[in-house]
C-alpha cells in the first residue's frame, strides 16, 4: 500500500469522522466526535480541562491510536486502512509530533536526538527536506539556535538537560522534516516567557514556510491570536466532563 500520499488543495489535512474513542479498560469514551476537519495551512489552538481528551485526540491524529469507531483521516490516507507499521511510517514522514513527555532519548547527544527524526522519515530534496546528512545536521543546529539553545549543547546527552531545554529540543525535532502536519501538545509548558516567544516565532514561522497544517494544544489562552481559529474540545465531542476551571 501506498503510505505516501499527498494531499491536494481539495483534500482536508486532518478529517474526523463519527469517531468514538475509549481507552482499553474504559467503558465511557474519552472522545465523540461526530465531524472534524482541518484544510491544509491551518493553524488551530484546541483548548479545553484536564481530562477532555486533548491528548487523546493528538494521539488519534498521530496514528498512535485507533478509535473504536468511525474513520481518522489525514492527507487523503484513512489511517485504519493501514498497518501499525504502516502508520509509524507515516506519522515518520508527514507529521512532526511534540509529546508532552518528550520522548527524547536520554543517553544521545541532542544532535542525534533532533537527527534521528530526518533518519527515520528518509524523505527527499523533493519533499523539501534537507539533502544530506550534513544539511540535516546544520538545520538542525540552525533550530536549536532559533530555540535560544547554545551551539555547545548539542553535543551533550539529553539526560543533562534542564526540563525547558529537553522541551525546545524536543519541538526541533518535531519540525527538523518540515512535517505537513504539525501535532503540539503544551509544547511551551516549561519555557518561561522569553523562551516561549521565541520558541512561538520559530514554530508559526516554520509552519508559514512549509505550510503545515497545526494543531496546538496549550491552557495559555494568551497563545490563541497567533492562529487562525481557536477551538474548545468540549464544543466539538459529545462527551460531557467538567467545566474547566
Amino acid at each position: 500500500m501506498d503510505t505516501d500520499h499527498k494531499n491536494t488543495p481539495m483534500t482536508p489535512a486532518i478529517a474526523l469522522r463519527d469517531v468514538q474513542f475509549a481507552w482499553p479498560g474504559q467503558n465511557t469514551p474519552v472522545l465523540d466526535i461526530p465531524d472534524f476537519s482541518l484544510a491544509p495551512g491551518e493553524r488551530l489552538f484546541l483548548y479545553g480541562p484536564s481530562g477532555a481528551g486533548k491528548t487523546s485526540l493528538l494521539n488519534l491524529l498521530a496514528g498512535i491510536v485507533l478509535p473504536q469507531r468511525g474513520e481518522v483521516t489525514l492527507l487523503g490516507q484513512s489511517m485504519a486502512a493501514l498497518s501499525g507499521r504502516q502508520r509509524d511510517r507515516f506519522r515518520a514522514r508527514h507529521i512532526g509530533v511534540v509529546f508532552q513527555q518528550f520522548n527524547l532519548i536520554p543517553y544521545l547527544t541532542v544532535l542525534t536526538n533532533v537527527c534521528l527524526a530526518a533518519h527515520f522519515a528518509r524523505r527527499t530534496p523533493e519533499d523539501g527536506t534537507p539533502a544530506t546528512p550534513s544539511d540535516v545536521r546544520e538545520h538542525a543546529r540552525e533550530l536549536l539556535g532559533a530555540l535560544g539553545l547554545p551551539p555547545e549543547i548539542a553535543e551533550r546527552p539529553a539526560s543533562t538537560l534542564s526540563v525547558g531545554q529537553q522541551q525546545r529540543v524536543a519541538v526541533a525535532r518535531a519540525l527538523i522534516t518540515r512535517p505537513e502536519i504539525l501535532l503540539a501538545d503544551e509544547p511551551s509548558s516549561a519555557l518561561d516567557s522569553d523562551h516561549r516567544d521565541a520558541f512561538m516565532e520559530v514554530m508559526l514561522r516554520q509552519v508559514a514556510d512549509t505550510g503545515s497544517t497545526l494543531i496546538f494544544v496549550s491552557h495559555d489562552r494568551s497563545l490563541a491570536t497567533a492562529f487562525d481559529h481557536q477551538q474548545d474540545l468540549r464544543e466539538l465531542s459529545r462527551v460531557s466532563i467538567g467545566e474547566e476551571l
